[in-house]
């Protein structure tokens, strides 16, 4: 059954299936999803649904805000409209009111055209218009939702409203996959029966074990496992602790987000943590070189490994890149690229503004973490009891795998493998291949 909700639509049950290879038989796998489908006549009611939740105080009258709170959710919708002959689907919204809208070629306004042409009048003139794939304009009351459109993506209270509904007890899941097997047997697909597969109409049920979190070690003492099977590390000592003496700060904002006394705060306390954890640093004052993101990143990154270079008197460890607290996700990929393919050296990212101080201790732990690792070194090992059971015995290799098929840059499938390189399973060698072609 579909399940109501007050953000203008239902919860229908989508299943999918799938089939794979098993020993002696083929398995059929079925997934069942709460799909969210929409429930409104026409986009601006949806949309005021999306953003109010079924209280009506919680709508502005603003059409940019609604614009910007929905346009996600609404974006890929078939819909009818007037002299639309066929179904269209939403390609965007306008941030500008439907009363500011003009004809695609400019001659007229929006709202004398649908009066002129359709006698309709836009009474809603407040609210955005929707943005067509032809690239025509459509006041929002005027687009008529189809039956069954699926809303392809919520935000805030709508997208937390639909996890809480669809959250199942392993019980009732059961029944509902149970409910998917049935429904398929009965339809007797013919693209399985003309190849002489039938399927059973039981689950398959298959012995499983939850395997117990592992005991880590630092060496002295077990790192105690926190609430929620989260390990607790910021307290812990590094199970086999580098030496940090060549590195530099490259601050890639201005001073006035990132100021040197401020940074210099930040670093007295980030070696503090260091050397508490077991993280020899043998310079404590090291270089900051500040460079904007709009200059050349490959000749910063340049000039910070060169001064650290020149500082320590011997090849560039690490360099500390402090981010603008609002860059975008381009600035570390080219960082990351430029270090590891062009200057053969290890990074650590962070933003401005957890240079400041009054920042909890936790984020200095983690960052001590990861440098010790990118220097060569690691943080635990697994505790021998665990070992006992067959990693300390013999010299083990602990290999992963994984296949995922992707659209979002082609259709393509993305293959990876890792595997350890040392006897307590605590560092790993990896490796990716993409193939043009999904598998």
């Amino acid at each position: 059954k579909k399940i109501s909700t007050p953000y203008g639509f239902d919860i229908w049950w989508r299943y999918r299936y799938t089939m794979r290879a098993g020993r002696n038989a083929t398995y059929l796998c079925v997934s069942a999803t709460g799909t969210p489908i929409a429930n409104q006549p026409t986009l601006l009611h949806l949309a005021q649904a999306l953003v109010s939740g079924g209280n009506a105080k919680r709508v502005e009258n603003e059409g940019s805000k609604l614009a910007k709170k929905t346009e996600m959710s609404l974006v890929n919708i078939a819909v009818a409209a007037p002299g639309i002959s066929d179904m269209r689907r939403v390609k965007g919204l306008t941030r500008t009111a439907g009363r500011d809208a003009k004809c695609p070629d400019q001659s007229a306004s929006l709202e004398s055209h649908y009066r002129e042409t359709y006698g309709l009048d836009i009474v809603n003139d407040w609210a955005p218009c929707a943005i067509m794939e032809d690239d025509s304009v459509v006041p929002l009351e005027h687009c008529r939702i189809t039956q069954l459109q699926g809303i392809s993506k919520l935000s805030g209270k709508a997208e937390e409203h639909i996890k809480q509904m669809t959250l199942l007890e392993p019980a009732a899941r059961m029944k509902l996959l149970q409910h998917a097997l049935t429904a398929l047997v009965s339809t007797k697909p013919t693209e399985l029966t003309k190849l002489g597969i039938s399927i059973a109409p039981k689950l398959e049920t298959l012995r499983a074990e939850i395997l117990p979190s592992p005991s880590l070690s630092t060496g002295k003492s077990k790192v105690a496992i926190e609430n929620r099977d989260n390990w607790d590390m910021s307290s812990t000592r590094l199970q086999t602790p580098q030496q940090l003496v060549s590195w530099a700060v490259v601050v890639f904002t201005s001073k006035v987000e990132a100021p040197e006394p401020q940074t210099r705060a930040f670093l007295v306390q980030l070696v503090d943590r260091a050397q508490q954890m077991g993280l020899v640093v043998g310079n404590t004052q090291p270089v900051i070189h500040y460079g904007e993101t709009r200059h050349s990143i490959s000749n910063t990154l340049e000039i910070a490994k060169q001064k650290a270079a020149t500082q320590a008197g011997t090849p560039a460890q690490l360099l500390l890149c402090v981010l603008p607290s609002k860059s975008n996700r381009s600035v570390y990929n080219e960082i990351k690229r430029v270090a590891l393919t062009q200057l053969g050296v290890h990074t650590q990212c962070i933003r401005a503004s957890n240079t400041r101080s009054g920042r909890a201790s936790m984020l200095d732990a983690m960052l001590v973490l990861k440098i010790n690792t990118k220097l060569g070194g690691s943080t635990v090992t697994l505790a021998n009891e665990r070992n006992s059971e067959g990693l300390a015995s013999v010299a083990t290799m602990v290999i992963s795998a994984d296949v995922s098929h992707t659209t979002l840059s082609g259709n393509m499938s993305v293959a990876a493998v890792v595997s350890s390189t040392d006897l307590g399973a605590t560092r790993y060698q990896g490796t990716v291949m993409q193939h043009p072609v999904r598998l």
